[in-house]
């Protein structure tokens, strides 16, 4: 078989699967262990909701979590601003678990910017605002320099 049969057998059984977790009734708890597993479960499920944000709001903890993570923050700021686009995303939820990341001591300026860039991809022009105006009242310079 040559590459291009290859993949795209492997695209046809992507989409078998993705059909069967869909109507699986464990599909939040596998996405929930998920989120919190090895580097290819949490890309699989973060491509998966996506594609699929029915269960953001149950999920909505974990993968706000994921959003503030080097290596799984730009995709989860992607799963939750097409969550949002849907009405999915609860943001008086999502402000109190974005506010503890940033109350948590030891709180940087990664943590800030992971913020900051979800905001901007929710076009959470508000919240934004307080951030940065946070970040500019902030003792450490570089968390200051994520409010200008």
């Amino acid at each position: 078989m040559d590459s291009w049969s290859e993949y795209v057998a492997a695209f046809q059984a992507l989409a078998r699967a993705r059909t069967s977790v869909r109507q699986a009734s464990q599909r939040v708890e596998w996405l929930s262990a998920a989120l919190t597993g090895r580097a290819w479960e949490r890309a699989a499920a973060l491509e998966f909701l996506a594609a699929f944000s029915d269960d953001v709001p149950t999920l909505l903890d974990r993968v706000f979590a994921a959003s503030v993570s080097h290596k799984t923050g730009p995709a989860a700021w992607e799963v939750l601003r097409r969550a949002d686009e849907r009405g999915l995303v609860d943001g008086e939820r999502l402000a109190k678990l974005m506010w503890a990341e940033l109350d948590a001591e030891g709180a940087t300026e990664f943590e800030y910017g992971c913020v900051i860039s979800l905001l901007r991809a929710l076009n959470a022009t508000d919240l934004l605002t307080a951030v940065r105006e946070r970040a500019l009242a902030s003792p450490d310079p570089a968390v200051r320099r994520m409010g200008g």
